[in-house]
């Protein structure tokens, strides 16, 4: 008797386990699908759709580490993607790759890699440039829906002209 509720216990344990491992398939997809439109809307330069984008599926205490020890709000977010978004120039290539998600109940990280690269015009001069940014992205589910609530920046770096950018570019 006792054999047959421990492979009960086994059993469901895998079951459970097995269930868990899909669902952070389907959130690993369901976030790709965000990052996906992410960088679309990056990539037509379409400040509208990001404002919406973001104001929708983001926390209401949203925060994004710009760097270490710089914090923002979405509000100096939305600010700093209209900025570069009026650059004027083309972003040939976005890209947001999540690699990872770990989940942790109504909690998901995902770790992104996101690159850009095409041409900007600096005081009247085309550049060619590229970014490269890594960031630790906690998601959390409210209401059933996936909301970006934190941006760790892990790692970002910007090449203008072959050369390293200073930062802000």
């Amino acid at each position: 008797m006792k054999s047959n509720r421990l492979l009960l216990v086994v059993s469901v344990s895998l079951l459970a386990g097995s269930a868990v491992a899909d669902d952070t398939a389907a959130v690993k997809k369901q976030l790709t699908q965000a990052y996906a439109q992410i960088a679309s809307l990056t990539q037509k330069k379409n400040i509208k759709g990001m404002e919406a984008l973001m104001k929708g599926s983001t926390t209401i205490d949203f925060k994004y580490e710009i760097a270490p020890g710089k914090v923002i709000e979405l509000k100096q977010a939305l600010a700093l993607v209209r900025a570069q978004l009026s650059l004027p120039g083309t972003f040939k290539t976005v890209r947001n790759e999540v690699q990872t998600v770990t989940r942790n109940r109504n909690a998901a990280i995902a770790h992104v890699v996101s690159t850009i690269g095409g041409t900007v015009v600096l005081q009247g001069k085309s550049h060619t440039f590229s970014a490269i940014a890594i960031s630790d992205d906690t998601w959390v589910n409210v209401l059933g829906v996936w909301k970006l609530k934190y941006i760790k920046t892990r790692k970002s770096s910007q090449v203008l002209d072959g050369k390293p950018a200073p930062s802000g570019l």
